[in-house]
């Protein structure tokens, strides 16, 4: 009967340990893969920022871990690889293919953007979603992009700027067309 009453206190502390969790290995995925594909272009204060992000969110991970070992210790058996999962595939990789944009994440997976949505990107993910065969956009958003893509003769498109040349060490930029 003992042991039924701590099994019975215990199951839902630890599921609301890993849910933790994985809230903390997700956001620790995100801001790690962002800082280290993106430091060339961040600013001092949104490397700072997101630094911080990523130690908040792999404290709360850890954190959760540790307590999830001195609760139910056979269960970090599944816990540890879901933890690196989520930290890797959905975050991770999600935040690269979207630019570390959230709206922009957002687009894609729904499919389709408004101009509301575009204008409150980033200049990156703007000119990647305008440009993005798969997203559909609404009429307003076309206006958004037509906007985005003809800049002014001989200017730089914002959010252009991609890697190339030797190992994709340069970031070139598209420059708008003459008319």
């Amino acid at each position: 009967m003992a042991n039924t009453r701590k099994l019975l206190w215990k199951i839902p502390v630890v599921i609301v340990a890993v849910i933790l969790g994985l809230f903390g290995a997700s956001q620790a995925g995100w801001s790690s893969a962002d800082v280290v594909l993106n430091f060339r272009e961040m600013s001092l204060v949104d490397d700072f920022i997101t630094s911080l992000l990523f130690l908040v969110g792999f404290a709360i991970c850890y954190g959760t871990t540790v307590f999830i070992k001195w609760l139910a210790k056979p269960l970090l058996w599944l816990i540890v690889p879901l933890f690196l999962y989520v930290a890797i595939v959905p975050s991770a990789w999600n935040g690269y293919v979207s630019g570390f944009d959230h709206s922009r994440s957002a687009v894609i997976r729904e499919g389709w953007a408004n101009a509301y949505v575009l204008e409150h990107m980033t200049p990156r993910g703007r000119y990647e979603s305008c440009m993005d065969a798969r997203i559909r956009l609404t009429e307003d958003a076309r206006l958004v992009c037509i906007k985005v893509l003809a800049g002014s003769p001989g200017e730089v498109i914002p959010g252009s700027g991609h890697r190339c040349g030797l190992f994709g060490l340069v970031t070139c930029y598209e420059i708008a067309p003459s008319k």
